[in-house]
This record gives structure tokens, sequence and C-alpha cells, in this order.
């Protein structure tokens, strides 16, 4: 029996063809899988990151409104930039005080948002009994606390100081003394920068719940009981606390330009503290608390155009 040459040679050439055809199928169908895989892992990537400068928004957040300020940060047209990537928040106050912030992170096209929900913000100057904020920025400002026995400086709350804290002798800190600098004399936090008040920016001589200087306009000339007389209110009048200029002080008085207020209450016994150990103090009591007259003057801002006397 005899073959054709040519026969063979056509069947071989249809089976080589049939096998790149195969290969080429597999190979593309790996191209495809590994560019699927690359695609995938990529947007992964680009997922994670997006979450991760969404939370960086979050923790911007958190900063800004410890420092009091609740306004959004950034938007979708003008986003924040962060190492290539972007983000901007939304912040939300509800009735009780709560913060809903709506951080959007970008990363190249992918867009991840996080929410978070912040109590309210404690830690302010007001929730310290000593705040030394050192605007000036001066190195070696330390807030020195000292005195021995019953003559020493005993404080009830928390302390902080923009520079660094020392505790002397006999002093006490009933609280937790905070400081950018070291602490001395007693255990605290070091290293601790806490946002220092924009004050000015308060505008407290027309957002204060009482300017002084206008009350005092309704004010009659009075034997104070510290021995001379002075500038008073009625008790039920919130300013009532201060004495204007009082005459048995005028050393400190004609030292200073403008009007001076002492924290005095001439409606409470005045108390002398000859020894000035504490023992013998003057009081002080507000109006419209704990049964006295006017309204409730308390956790209320005292706006003073002058000098205060303590």
């Amino acid at each position: 029996m005899r073959h054709d040459p040519k026969t063979r040679r056509g069947s071989a050439t249809l089976a080589g063809l049939t096998a790149v055809v195969l290969i080429t199928g597999l190979c593309g169908a790996m191209l495809f899988t590994t560019l699927g895989t690359t695609r995938e892992r990529n947007a992964t990537v680009e997922r994670h990151r997006a979450v991760a400068v969404a939370d960086s928004g979050v923790s911007h957040a958190v900063l800004n409104l410890v420092a009091g300020d609740t306004a959004d940060i950034g938007s979708a047209a003008a986003p924040v930039a962060l190492a290539g990537q972007s983000y901007w928040v939304q912040i939300v106050e509800d009735d009780d005080g709560f913060f809903t912030v709506t951080s959007t992170g970008r990363a190249r096209g992918t867009a991840q948002a996080v929410e978070a929900v912040v109590a309210p913000i404690d830690g302010g100057i007001f929730d310290n009994a000593i705040f030394a904020g050192n605007r000036s920025g001066d190195p070696d400002y330390t807030l020195e606390l000292g005195g021995r026995g019953a003559q020493a400086d005993e404080v009830r709350g928390d302390v902080y100081s923009g520079g660094d804290a020392e505790l002397a002798d006999d002093a006490q800190v009933t609280g937790t003394v905070r400081a950018t600098g070291g602490v001395n004399g007693a255990p605290g936090e070091e290293g601790i920068t806490q946002p220092l008040p924009d004050l000015q920016s308060e505008d407290y001589a027309n957002t204060a719940d009482y300017d002084v200087a206008a009350l005092f306009d309704a004010a009659t000339w009075e034997r104070d009981n510290a021995g001379g007389s002075a500038w008073q209110l009625p008790e039920s009048n919130p300013a009532h606390v201060f004495h204007k200029n009082p005459s048995d002080r005028s050393t400190e008085t004609s030292s200073t330009q403008l009007d001076d207020y002492f924290l005095e209450d001439p409606y409470e016994p005045n108390g002398r503290d000859a020894t000035q150990t504490g023992i013998d103090p003057s009081e002080i009591t507000l109006s419209g608390v704990g049964g006295e007259p006017g309204v409730n003057s308390n956790q209320a801002v005292f706006f003073i155009d002058g000098n205060l006397w303590m």
C-alpha cells in the first residue's frame, strides 16, 4: 500500500495550525486573566489609599473641633491635597452637641468615604483652673507654683502651661498638670500642646454677656467696706461684684490709664486676711444664684474695658 507524501504534509500542517490556535487562545486567556487581576489589585490599592486619606480628613476635623472650628474642610470641587491624594470633610452638629464628620478621600479616580460621630469636645481653656498659654512663645517660660505651709499655692483643677510647669515647696494641684515642656515637682503630662484661643476674634466687646463699663453707667459713689469710697452697683446687677476706682487704692489706680475694677463684693463681709493665709477671705456671690437677687450670672462672660484687679 502506498501513501501520498503530500497528504501527510497537509495533515501535519493542519495539526500545527490547530496547535498554534490553541496556544494563542491559551495565551490570550492567560493575558486577559493577568490584566484583570492587575486591574483588580490596583483598584484595591487605590481603595485602601482613598480610605487612608479619608481617615486623615477625620483627624484634621477632630483637631479643628478641639480648637473650636466647626467649619467644613475643603469641598469636592476644591479638596485638600495630601501626598498625591486629596480629601474633603463635611461637619454637621446635632442638637445634643455631637458632630457627624463625613470625610471623603480620593486616590486617582477612586473615592471612599469614612463617617465618624464625635462626642462634644472638652479640654478648652475654660476646663482648666489655670491656663497659661504663653502666646508670646517665650522658650524660657515656666509656670511656677510654690509657697510654704498655709501660704502654699493650692489649685483644684487641671493646669496647663505653654512652657514648663514647676511645683516647689508645699504647692499642690488636685488635677492634671500638662505642659508643652517639662513638669517638675509633680506627676503630669509633658509635650502636650493645647490650641490657644483667638480671643480677639471672639469680639467680646460686642458678644459678651455683660459689658461691665456700660453697666457702671448706673453706679453710685458709696463708701466701700475696704475703708474708702468707690463706684458700685445694686446687688441685683450682675456686675455688682466689682468696685470701680476705689479711693483707698489710689496708688494702684494712679498707675494705670483706664478705669480700674476691683473684684470685691460690697454686699458680702470683707475679709481682711491680715496674715495672708486665706483664713479670713472675702466672699463673692453671683446674682441670681443660690437665692441671690437679679438674673442668673453664672457661667457668663464679663467684658471689662479697663483694668481688672484681684
